[in-house]
């Protein structure tokens, strides 16, 4: 058996520098969500950024909105959306109980109030985020609050 090897000369390899996509941040955001008779208002407590990826992408987000849930979107500096997710109305709470003989039977409970706290991947490219909900079946929103992240 013969091996031959080869050179023709040497050529340095550089590593080319990739630019790095700040995907693997999270913000974590507290909303105080208050209704009143004609309105209905939010307010940013708290909002915290930090490093990591978010491992359970489901959280309390639902695929098909009704008129009253939360649209939560991330924008860019142009207020385009990048991505957005929906949330059950966080007001509307369903709660089981034992009826009088003795089977499980469901309330509705409508607060006036409540805090919403949500965890989502932040998009590199997002400027700002904004609260809303769904007035119709057409899924048209009306903003609540909307703040720039940085």
């Amino acid at each position: 058996m013969i091996l031959v090897i080869t050179s023709c000369g040497s050529k340095n390899i550089v590593p080319e520098k990739i630019a790095s996509i700040d995907s693997s941040r999270l913000v974590f955001l507290t909303y105080s969500i208050a209704k009143t008779d004609s309105s209905r208002k939010a307010e940013l407590i708290n909002k915290k950024i930090t490093e990591g990826k978010l491992k359970n992408r489901k959280q309390n987000f639902i695929e098909s909105p009704t008129v009253n849930d939360l649209k939560c979107s991330q924008l860019d500096a142009n207020a385009s959306e990048l991505t957005s997710v929906f949330i059950k109305n966080p007001l509307i709470r369903i709660m089981e109980s034992l009826n009088d003989s003795l089977s499980f039977s469901q309330q509705k409970i409508e607060q006036n109030r409540t805090l919403l706290s949500l965890r989502l991947q932040l998009h590199p490219k997002t400027e700002f985020i904004s609260l809303s909900y769904i007035t119709d079946s057409s899924n048209n929103t009306i903003e609540l609050n909307k703040f720039p992240i940085k």
